[in-house]
């Protein structure tokens, strides 16, 4: 069996079908959780140094591509101003 190919998808703000950006590696991506935040701003069709994007649901993914295992991670985002506390924080 191949080596597992690992792959990170995140999704433009508010959406559930289009991809703002996909990374893929050959060691697993760190954990990403609810109410983390994403900084976009080095990506191309970022709009706002700003704004960032909130996380708010992670789905994992597992599949196998040629025989290869894959552990695909999407990320879902609503945009947030930098500065913003989630609700209830103070």
């Amino acid at each position: 069996m191949n080596p597992a190919v690992y792959t990170l998808d995140i999704f433009y703000p508010q959406s559930r079908t289009n991809v703002w950006r996909s990374f893929e590696s050959s060691t697993p991506f760190m954990a990403i959780s609810e109410g983390d935040v994403v900084d976009p701003s080095a990506w191309s069709g970022s709009q706002s140094p700003i704004r960032v994007l909130r996380v708010t649901q992670v789905h994992h993914v597992l599949t196998e591509r040629d025989e290869q295992p894959e552990h695909k991670i999407e990320v879902f985002t609503d945009e947030i101003i930098a500065y913003e506390t989630p609700e209830g924080e103070e």
